[in-house]
């Protein structure tokens, strides 16, 4: 069946994740009373061997685990640009199609460890650039953010396409003017369930805005008996 995109609910709990989900582990983060998992998707086209794939999608759903995701960030030092952006946001959409993610759903861009003095308007373009990529994939973009970002919170709030933020754990990761973020990144987990995980909580901005995420339709079984019916 098709997978369907559903707004997350204030206080939920999610993790994020760079480690490969099983059923095991899914079921018992599920159990440990998580709603979601959020993993990563690749910047070139296919995901590679490490991060999500079908297989792992579904195994998520079947452990009744949400399932949001993020593109992996360049390594230490890169240099945003506009193209790079519409390249980045392009492979995320294509592999978020891949595995069966469906429009409306929140897709984020992990923006951290850029090369220092790179540029605000080069940060804002490649954010910009990206997001429209996903945009016009069916995805509503997200940008997740860490204390490196040079960004002011006026800037993040005025310059960017996006309207939804995750803030990363770190009290030095500047807020976001006017809106705050959607999703907040609470603790380093460590070891959970096998895997190495970070808490993340779900909470309205101040415009009530809030992520949607990937999950099975409702199972259809047989209809009940009304109540007095023979």
């Amino acid at each position: 069946m098709t997978a369907l995109a559903v707004t997350a609910m204030p206080g939920a709990q999610c993790f994020d994740t760079d480690t490969k989900l099983d059923l095991v582990a899914a079921r018992s983060l599920a159990l440990r009373g998580y709603a979601a998992a959020i993993r990563y998707v690749s910047r070139a086209v296919p995901n590679g061997p490490g991060d999500i794939g079908a297989e792992e999608a579904a195994t998520i759903m079947t452990a009744g685990l949400g399932l949001m995701l993020v593109q992996h960030c360049p390594p230490a030092y890169w240099t945003p640009s506009s193209g790079l952006g519409t390249a980045y946001g392009g492979a995320a959409a294509q592999n978020a199609a891949a595995v069966g993610y469906p429009a409306g759903a929140t897709l984020a861009v992990d923006l951290e460890n850029m090369r220092p003095g790179c540029g605000n308007p080069a940060i804002v373009a490649y954010v910009n650039s990206w997001s429209r990529a996903v945009i016009a994939a069916g995805y509503v973009p997200c940008l997740y953010y860490s204390a490196d970002c040079p960004l002011s919170p006026e800037e993040l709030y005025l310059d960017l396409v996006v309207t939804l933020y995750w803030r990363a754990l770190s009290r030095d990761t500047p807020q976001v003017a006017v809106c705050g973020p959607c999703i907040q990144q609470f603790a380093q987990m460590g070891q959970v369930a096998g895997i190495d995980i970070d808490r993340d909580v779900v909470m309205a901005d101040a415009f009530g805005r809030l992520p949607s995420w990937m999950t099975s339709p409702p199972a259809v079984g047989p209809i009940a008996n009304p109540a007095g019916a023979l």
